[in-house]
């Protein structure tokens, strides 16, 4: 048996296991929360709740099915899109929607002639599974199925990163812990777009050490268009590359990136502007998420009376000034760590291609789980993100963000099942407000951990 089989069969067989649970095993998900919630002991008293509480899921694809069928001139479920629209009352939303949604048969152009959320490349993922697929239940194995594609090709991206960079000798070890993170991420993988801004910027990232600039660029752009998160990653990036005299390199890296997303975003700006341009800057409306540092913070302190559901997560009411102080420290934490990574370029400019790759790879991981800890809303999926980087570290402090990441995201898996519902509508619990502010804990040492990892590796090979 050739070895890449090995290397991939642990992974492909636990994607297979989320495709089959994501196309519409209801009995699966029929988990008592509840009591799970009163008494977190039944998950040792009765295993088979620990199961269920596992396979939790917490899934778009049904919204994403209806966006595709509005797409290909379907009625689509107004009523469903309406109670998952942000910022409006459902009422409020579905009258809007009714009145936005162009009328009659043929292919409707999203934002034109429907409005949507999503920047457009995520669009163009929940296309692809209808245009095979009538049915929600086919359109989940369709999509799920190429999800967990895009799970392979982040852990090829991943490993071949990994050798490259002469991280590791061999690229067995990084498949073995994305499997283990996939287990510890869960169903979710599978039925949330993020894998393919994930998969870019791994690809992105591997074409970058391979000095296929452009290329590298051109799949940051794309990864933009789908996430806005990669455009923060770009900088520090640039700054390293900027940082270690290589300027061309990096107008290359920036002009690539530009020249990308322009190209996906050119006919939606000029059919449809102004819807374009808000869901492409939605995040900046969106109050603190509860499940945020800052959130999460301000629950624990002022108790259930500030949680209100609005853009179709459970947020707490704050005064203005704090959420712009959050957008505030979440610029200036991306300015610090892109200073920080614009050092460590000027002195690694006389160190090897793999040394200098390994070390902007070690600032953009930086900046990534700086992100999570800044940001004011943290989605369960958005630790999808950390697929690969959080798996490619060698030696002992690879070892320790491999195992801080496995346990973040296995307790995110868990509040999601066990302790979502009762930390969002009755948070009095202290079992599910312990998780959350113990997941975010391990967050902040996660980022703690990564910034002194990286700081540490480029010290050595300034030495080399």
């Amino acid at each position: 048996m050739p070895r890449s089989r090995p290397r991939l069969l642990a992974p492909a067989l636990i994607v297979a296991l989320f495709v089959w649970y994501v196309s519409g095993v209801e009995a699966w998900r029929r988990g008592n929360w509840g009591e799970i919630g009163e008494r977190p002991s039944v998950l040792l008293t009765r295993p088979f709740q620990a199961l269920r509480a596992y396979v939790s899921r917490e899934g778009d694809d049904h919204l994403y099915y209806e966006y595709a069928e509005l797409m290909v001139g379907g009625s689509g479920d107004l009523p469903f899109i309406a109670r998952k629209s942000p910022g409006d009352e459902p009422a409020t939303a579905l009258a809007r929607l009714k009145e936005s949604v162009r009328d009659g048969s043929g292919w409707r152009l999203p934002y034109r002639d429907f409005p949507v959320e999503y920047p457009p490349l995520p669009l163009a993922l929940m296309l692809l599974p209808r245009l095979v697929a009538d049915s929600l239940a086919s359109y989940r194995v369709v999509l799920g199925a190429a999800l967990g594609g895009l799970f392979l090709v982040t852990c090829w991206a991943g490993a071949r990163l990994s050798v490259v960079t002469e991280m590791r000798g061999s690229p067995d070890p990084v498949w073995w812990r994305m499997a283990w993170l996939a287990l510890a991420i869960g169903p979710l993988l599978c039925s949330r777009f993020d894998l393919l801004p994930a998969s870019l910027v791994a690809s992105a990232l591997y074409a970058f050490a391979c000095r296929r600039d452009v290329v590298a660029g051109g799949l940051f752009g794309l990864a933009v268009m789908t996430k806005l998160y990669p455009l923060l990653l770009l900088l520090p990036l640039l700054a390293f590359v900027w940082g270690g005299g290589e300027r061309r390199r990096a107008l290359a890296l920036g002009g690539a990136g530009t020249v990308a997303a322009l190209a996906v975003a050119a006919p939606f700006l000029l059919t449809a502007p102004e819807p374009f341009i808000r869901a492409v800057g939605l995040y900046g409306e969106r109050p603190l998420h509860f499940e945020s540092q800052l959130g999460a913070l301000v629950l624990a302190l002022q108790g259930p009376a500030v949680l209100v559901r609005s853009y179709g997560s459970s947020n707490v009411m704050t005064p203005v000034w704090l959420g712009r102080l959050a957008d505030l420290a979440l610029l200036l934490g991306m300015l610090a760590v892109a200073a920080a990574a614009l050092r460590a370029g000027g002195a690694l400019r006389r160190a090897g291609d793999p040394e200098r790759s390994a070390a902007a790879i070690g600032w953009m991981f930086a900046a990534l789980v700086a992100i999570l800890c800044l940001s004011k809303v943290l989605s369960p999926q958005f630790l999808i993100w950390l697929l690969p980087l959080c798996a490619v570290f060698p030696d002992l402090r690879g070892r320790r963000i491999f195992v801080l990441t496995l346990l973040t995201a296995a307790l995110t898996h868990l509040f999601i099942g066990a302790g979502f519902h009762r930390a969002s509508q009755q948070p009095g619990s202290v079992f599910a407000l312990g998780m959350l502010l113990t997941r975010n804990a391990l967050l902040m040492v996660l980022a703690a951990l990564a910034v002194w990892t990286a700081v540490v590796a480029g010290r050595r090979s300034s030495h080399q």
